[in-house]
């Protein structure tokens, strides 16, 4: 119970050392309350999708009801653009300020964010290797037809030669 005790506190402690490797617009303090009204996530969102952040234009909430407002945009465009689901249990238990709740939607966050990188990663590396099997095909397409041009260029000297003589 222990083991699980200590790992459970290693993947916190690896969820605050992600969030502290972005520029955030706000110190980290008491984390439940720091991400309550969903900007620092937004922030986080950002920083791994910067094509996203023109769908992003909240502010800071003090009320549950606005706070439960920007977590349900935020969840509509994790949704529609990343294919990351939140649900309201979670976004509930974020604006109440649950102990725990925002470090495990940014821990599933983390590795979700991690997988598509690594699958963006393995999709360039594959494209690439497919544009340059490609351009080998091209490229040897193209040698045949010069080759195959020579060959009709000499036919067609040897023709001149015949018909000059």
């Amino acid at each position: 119970m222990t083991e699980s005790i200590v790992d459970q506190e290693n993947e916190m402690m690896d969820v605050y050392e992600w969030i502290d490797s972005f520029e955030l617009s706000r110190e980290k303090q008491n984390i439940s309350r720091d991400f309550a009204d969903g900007i620092l996530f937004i922030e986080i969102i950002q920083a791994i999708y910067p094509k996203l952040s023109s769908l992003f234009n909240l502010e800071g909430q003090n009320s549950v009801k606005n706070k439960t407002d920007n977590w349900n945009y935020i969840k509509k465009i994790l949704e529609k653009h990343l294919e990351f689901k939140l649900n309201k249990v979670e976004i509930d238990e974020i604006v109440n300020c649950k102990p725990l709740a925002i470090e495990k939607v940014l821990k599933r966050f983390k590795l979700f964010s991690m997988s598509v990188q690594t699958s963006s990663s393995e999709i360039e590396i594959l494209s690439s290797e497919k544009i340059r099997e490609q351009l080998l095909t091209w490229n040897e397409f193209l040698r045949r037809k010069k080759q195959r041009l020579e060959e009709n260029l000499k036919i067609k000297e040897n023709k001149i030669k015949v018909y000059m003589s």
